[in-house]
C-alpha cells in the first residue's frame, strides 16, 4: 500500500502510474519500452477553457 500513499502525498495535480517490476524485466519487450510505456500512461494533460464573455448595448432594432 505504499504506492496508494505515495500518490496521495503527491497530491491530485501530479501524474502517477504504478508499475510492477516484472513489467520493466519483461521478456517481450525491452527495458527501455517498459519504462517508455509507463512514462506515457502517467503523462497526464488537462486542457481548460475560458469562455469570453462580450456585453454590447442594443442601440437600434429594425
Amino acid at each position: 500500500m505504499r504506492h496508494t500513499s505515495m500518490a496521495q502525498t503527491l497530491g491530485p495535480d501530479v501524474p502517477f502510474a504504478m508499475i510492477a517490476a516484472s513489467e520493466v524485466y519483461s521478456l517481450s519487450i525491452s527495458k527501455t519500452e517498459g519504462l517508455t510505456l509507463a512514462f506515457r500512461r502517467s503523462i497526464g494533460i488537462r486542457i481548460t477553457e475560458e469562455p469570453e464573455r462580450v456585453e454590447r448595448e442594443v442601440v437600434e432594432i429594425n
